[in-house]
């Protein structure tokens, strides 16, 4: 009695250390949010794959619009 009673706890122990464990560093190497800094590490700069000089406002907004790229 003795013996399973003790396989059963220390299963649920260990899987439970092992789950304690990961979470541990999960959570320290995905915890981006919490970061402090500048806003200057944050901000993506944006990419163009088109280039067009003396530009208007209008025509600029339409440049922006058309040739942007996300990534």
């Amino acid at each position: 009695m003795h013996l399973v009673l003790s396989v059963i706890l220390g299963i649920g122990f260990g899987f439970g250390f092992a789950l304690l464990v990961l979470g541990y560093f999960l959570e320290k190497s995905n915890n981006i949010g919490d970061s402090v800094g500048s806003a200057f590490y944050y901000v993506r700069s944006r990419k163009f794959h088109a280039r067009m000089d003396k530009m208007t406002p209008s025509e600029r907004h339409e440049f922006i619009s058309r040739y942007h790229r996300l990534f």
